[in-house]
């Protein structure tokens, strides 16, 4: 069994920006650039995508990267996981959403630190229980155990967003939770629009290595284009 792994949650049938995980920005896509951020933290990478013809390509693109991929239920994300979970066991798995190019490699190891570290092992590491980091910023590692153990009992909700259960009873399990001292979650780093991706494609054009820079650096250029 593997200590940890990344699945990274693709599919092009995004409601408001459908087929945005395979847009290019620069010289890459949003996927391509979510994997190399990962293979650089060295985590074994699991790209999890549904069985609807629309995301064969994303399976296509993951074998040509030499990536595992695992195909499921498009909605019923929980059900994609668990089974993802029977084939790639591990102790605990990153939750990864393949249009997040503002991922932070070093946030992932803080989290590894704080779940291989700690003596009472959290059922989940995140910087989501109390926002400090910017809106798209995320890190969420999960022990694997305890995921399947409650998959169970979500909602239709939660089915979708797996991670959502673990907040609204979080008094059922151990979050662990990481935060910056200046709070920066009126900041807003993602993708999800059109205007989003124009965005992030003016960045790199005004610096190329700006997705590899500091997230006090990313924050100040972004800010800056408006």
């Amino acid at each position: 069994m593997a200590d940890l792994r990344a699945f990274v949650f693709a599919r092009m049938s995004s409601r408001r920006l459908p087929g945005k995980v395979l847009a290019r920005v620069g010289n890459q896509t949003l996927l391509e650039i979510v994997c190399r951020k990962l293979a650089s933290a060295d985590f074994p990478i699991v790209v999890l995508t549904s069985g609807d013809a629309v995301d064969d390509v994303i399976e296509e693109w993951a074998s040509a990267q030499g990536l595992e991929c695992f195909r499921g239920p498009r909605d019923d994300v929980a059900a994609r996981a668990c089974s993802a979970l029977r084939q790639f066991p591990c102790r605990a798995f990153y939750r990864v959403n393949a249009d997040s190019p503002y991922l932070i490699p070093s946030l992932l190891a803080v989290a590894k630190k704080a779940f291989t570290q700690r003596a009472d092992i959290p059922d989940l590491v995140s910087n989501l229980v109390r926002r400090t980091y910017p809106y798209g910023v995320a890190v969420e590692l999960i022990n694997s155990g305890t995921f399947l153990r409650v998959a169970g009992s979500f909602s239709d909700l939660e089915r979708e967003h797996i991670t959502s259960h673990f907040y609204h009873h979080a008094a059922r399990f151990r979050l662990h939770s990481l935060e910056l001292a200046e709070d920066l979650s009126s900041h807003r780093l993602v993708v999800d629009t059109s205007e989003d991706l124009a965005v992030l494609r003016r960045l790199l054009t005004q610096d190329p290595t700006i997705l590899d820079q500091d997230l006090f650096t990313i924050v100040r250029q972004r800010e800056s284009l408006q």
